[in-house]
C-alpha cells in the first residue's frame, strides 16, 4: 500500500473498518514503512483511510542522510 508521499507499507494482514473509516492491523502484526529516507519497522499499525495520517506501536528504524 502507498500514499501521495511515496511511503509503503509493508504488512502480512491489513484490515478495514468501514463505521470509522480507518485502515489497522493487530498489535502483533510486525509493519515496515519505507520512505525516501527511512526504514521503519513497529507492531500494529492505525491509519486514516487516505494513509495520510498514521500511528505505528514499538518501533524501529533506520534513518538515511
Amino acid at each position: 500500500m502507498s500514499n501521495n508521499n511515496n511511503e509503503q507499507l509493508s504488512t502480512e494482514r491489513l484490515f478495514w473498518n468501514n463505521a470509522t473509516k480507518k485502515i489497522y492491523t493487530e498489535l502483533q502484526d510486525v509493519v515496515t514503512l519505507n520512505t525516501e529516507k527511512q526504514i521503519i519497522t513497529g507492531f500494529g499499525f492505525t491509519s486514516d483511510q487516505y494513509f495520510s495520517t498514521y500511528s505505528l506501536s514499538n518501533i524501529t528504524g533506520t534513518i538515511y542522510l
